[in-house]
């Protein structure tokens, strides 16, 4: 799920990148997961 993710932030407007942030932070995943 890591590399879906990383491209989905690639692909996602910087607003959405901040709402993913959230989810993942609730979802209990590291800003770096999503970052890499």
């Amino acid at each position: 799920m890591s590399k879906e993710t990383t491209r989905l932030s690639v692909e996602i407007p910087i607003k959405d990148h901040r709402k993913l942030k959230i989810l993942a932070e609730a979802n209990g995943l590291t800003l770096r997961e999503l970052v890499l």
